[in-house]
Parts: C-alpha cells; structure tokens; sequence
C-alpha cells in the first residue's frame, strides 16, 4: 500500500470493488468520521467477467484507498489497479494478504488462455477474512490515523464473530458422514471451503 492520507477537511474516500471488499470495508469504517465506501460490483455479478465503466474509473481516480480482491479475480481491473498505484492512490489487494500467508490454493482455471493460477475465492474459509480483516484495517489506521482506533476495534470485534462463524460452520459439516461429503457446483469456487470443512 502506498503512503496516502486524506487531506485536511475533506473526506476520505474508499473505492471497493467486490461485493465482499465493500462489506468488509463499511464494516471496518462503522463509526469512522469523515470516510465514504463506495462500492464498484452489485450482489450477482461475476468480478471474472465485470469490465469497469466510464464511472467505476472516475471513482477510483478520487479515491485515496483503492480495496479489491486480486489473485485475477477482477480479471479486467490489472490494468486499471497498475496506474492508480503510479497516481500514489493506495490499492490493497488483500488476496495478496492471504498469499503471503501462504493459504492460497493453486490450480485453479479461469479460461483456457489462463489456466492453473491461484484461486481466488479464498475468502470461503474464513479464518483467511479474519486475516483479511485484521491486515486490512492495519493498512487503513496506517493511511488514516486520525480514525485507526475505530478500524482496529472494528476488526478485532468482526474477527470474534468470524471465529465463531468458522467453529460453527465446521461442526455443522463434518456432521456429514465423509464418505457422503460433496458439493456439486457449476463453478469451481469451492476449494477453500472444501479444504476448511472436509468436503469435496
């Protein structure tokens, strides 16, 4: 992330590009003042497929933080996340987050030009969006000091209830005999949350 803090007065603006991105994002800056999220992708779109509009890159030029998914899941974004970096905009891409703690899984095809890359659905074990939350909002209190108390106290408070949300949900299925343990899906997004839980 790039060292960027909102100048004096005036608002600091966080541009999300995932579904996922902007809940963590409104969840992290509840209580924050002077911060606006805006959100790029609406519920039921594909982030593989979605090309970013005239406004979407309007958005992201006025932004200070730039939050996306990364690992290609925004397939159609690279270009776009590179010059904002050059613009001294701070992106984070917290799949890198998840990466660098080495819990991405590979060998995952997202078309026939670009096969066996890491998977980026990474956030179907939650245990990486604890991680994901947590390193996320030490970025933001870094580029935001004057709000890095309501961040941090946000993450730890999400964190809890991702804990509980991973022991629960793990209980729950491996209740499932093993041998019984499948998910049939039409797209592979599941790899992660076969790997937390026991199912394939």
């Amino acid at each position: 992330a790039s060292s960027v803090t909102a100048q004096e007065d005036n608002e600091l603006q966080i541009v999300a590009t995932t579904t996922q991105a902007a809940d963590l994002a409104n969840i992290l800056t509840e209580g924050a003042e002077n911060v606006s999220v805006t959100a790029l992708m609406g519920a039921g779109v594909d982030p593989h497929l979605y090309q970013p509009t005239e406004s979407d890159i309007a958005a992201m030029n006025a932004a200070d933080i730039v939050i996306f998914s990364g690992l290609n899941l925004e397939g159609q974004f690279d270009t776009v996340f590179n010059a904002l970096g050059e613009q001294g905009i701070a992106t984070i891409g917290v799949g890198e987050i998840v990466k660098e703690a080495g819990f991405i899984i590979g060998g995952f095809d997202l078309s026939e030009e670009l096969v066996d890359v890491d998977d980026p659905h990474f956030w179907f074990d939650p245990r990486n969006w604890e991680l994901v939350t947590t390193a996320l909002a030490e970025d933001m209190a870094e580029l935001d000091p004057a709000n890095a108390q309501v961040y941090l106290a946000n993450a730890e408070a999400y964190v809890e209830q991702l804990t509980l949300i991973f022991d629960w949900a793990n209980e729950g299925m491996r209740t499932a005999p093993e041998g019984q343990r499948y998910l049939v899906t039409s797209h592979d997004a599941f790899q992660y949350f076969g790997a937390a839980f026991g199912w394939r």
